[in-house]
């Protein structure tokens, strides 16, 4: 006859002795050791498992018998002599809570209920140390060709907070010695496998890294490098696109064709200023049309023209304010004072020569309205420059027109591809053909602005695509803390 063998449980502090049906003798002497001694506890997890001391540390499922497959347990201090368990921790296939080997498990898709009944799901390569712990924060270890699940891992990697070890490319911020290496910083792991970048180069976002995988200071990888980047991304552009951008904060700027183009929209820009320049003539020329008394329906009248024409683009407000710039209420003559206006401003790419259509007004324009309306990114980034530090036209004009610029409607160019929730302002311009842009950036650590022009664009997915990835990179570049 096969003798029965006795445990001793301890539940909740209390000791029983028993003997156990649902644990096979063989096992569970296996289990226990030559002491003949167990010590079970509940575990954390709603799943009733339970954790046995004997020879080592053992997972039991709920009615007593060992697991037969690896697996990962929940415990929420779980104390066992002068051991306690916390957190999430690996068992091969025979129960047994121990470290990887060396210290990396393979887990697919095993799912675990924690007290609280919230599932965690676990797939990849994991850090497994003492007693089978997963890490639980985000390191970087040195492997030396090791392989797991017929992937070899050599070099340094970097795990997360759940011991997964992250294997998509990406920069992650370490301070801590790993295998005598100090790393302090940003790291590109983008080598195979999610290994730290072993060469210099430009990650995906356009962020530059040293040979050593660590991201390049603000310092070092500042305007030189952003327009480095910024000519890489341009050289196989379709169409011709003009890049504007000035670091307000250094007073730096790069300029890559940013030449004189037609317009668009962002004429309208100058319309406004020159509206402010003049705001008492214009308001007078307002009233004029509609006769005395009534100075303050033309005042406000001028105010809905340019929240129109700036934060929703409607090209009859454009036309109508040209307009009023003249005492004759003409546009042409409008265009004229405007002009000279521009000139004594130092605009030189910049001009007003024709209506804008589609709108109320017919259509008009200098020398028989054969010319077009002009600017350039780098005289839109003046203005907007101008407008930010409040010396366009006067402090009071500034901060109103900076108002109708943070109420910009066109978001889906330069706006994209910035952070959620960073404060942009500016215009947007557009034809059938033309892609402009113009923006003032308030960034994490300096503000910018950038203005783009683009002509013969491929269609508005595409040219939305590369209008996200320049603002993106310009961002980057620019506001990422060392």
């Amino acid at each position: 006859m096969k003798r029965k063998l006795k445990r001793w449980i301890r539940i909740a502090g209390i000791w029983f002795l028993t003997a156990s049906a649902a644990v096979q003798a063989a096992s569970l002497h296996e289990m226990i050791g030559e002491s003949g001694e167990a010590v079970i506890v509940p575990a954390s997890d709603s799943g009733g498992r339970l954790l046995l001391r004997g020879d080592g540390y053992y997972c039991l499922k709920s009615d007593g018998s060992a697991e037969t497959s690896p697996g990962v347990v929940w415990f929420d201090h779980v104390k066992v002599g002068n051991t306690t368990f916390h957190g999430y921790y690996y068992h091969d296939e025979t129960g047994k809570f121990r470290a990887g080997d060396p210290h990396l498990v393979w887990l697919q898709d095993v799912r675990v209920t924690t007290g609280q009944d919230d599932t965690a799901v676990f797939s990849g390569c994991y850090m497994a140390g003492n007693l089978g712990k997963l890490s639980a924060a985000p390191q970087v270890r040195y492997i030396d060709q090791v392989t797991v699940n017929n992937v070899t891992y050599d070099g340094y990697y970097y795990f997360n907070e759940y011991g997964r070890l992250v294997t998509d490319p990406g920069v992650h911020e370490v301070h801590m010695v790993s295998s005598g290496r100090w790393f302090d910083g940003e790291y590109y792991f983008g080598g195979t496998n999610g290994a730290l970048s072993q060469s210099a180069g430009v990650t995906p976002d356009g962020l530059s890294y040293d040979r050593s995988g660590r991201l390049l200071d603000i310092e070092v990888a500042g305007m030189e490098a952003l327009e480095d980047r910024l000519k890489d991304i341009r050289k196989d552009l379709p169409g011709d696109w003009g890049i504007y951008v000035r670091n307000l904060k250094t007073e730096e700027e790069i300029a890559l064709d940013a030449e004189q183009v037609v317009s668009a929209s962002l004429i309208k820009l100058f319309v406004m200023e020159r509206t402010y320049a003049y705001m008492d003539e214009v308001t007078a020329h307002a009233s004029a049309l509609s006769g005395k008394g009534t100075e303050q329906a033309a005042a406000d009248k001028i105010h809905t023209l340019l929240s129109n024409m700036i934060s929703y683009s409607d090209n009859e407000s454009f036309n109508e304010l040209v307009r009023l710039q003249s005492e004759k209420h003409d546009f042409l003559d409008g265009c004229a004072l405007m002009n000279e206006y521009l000139e004594e401003q130092g605009y030189e790419d910049t001009s007003v020569r024709h209506t804008l259509q589609p709108a109320e007004s017919a259509s008009e324009g200098l020398n028989g309205g054969s010319e077009s309306n002009m600017t350039s990114a780098a005289d839109c980034g003046r203005l907007l420059e101008r407008i930010y530090r409040k010396k366009c036209v006067s402090r009071k004009a500034s901060e109103e027109m900076l108002g109708f610029l943070l109420e910009q409607t066109t978001l889906w160019k330069i706006p994209s591809g910035l952070p959620e929730g960073t404060k942009a302002a500016g215009k947007s311009g557009e034809t059938d053909d033309m892609q402009h842009d113009a923006f003032i950036v308030y960034g994490d650590v300096t503000d910018y602005v950038l203005c783009i022009t683009a002509t013969e664009v491929p269609g508005e997915e595409e040219t939305g695509r590369i209008y996200k990835t320049i603002s993106d990179t310009v961002y980057q570049y620019l506001n990422r803390q060392t």
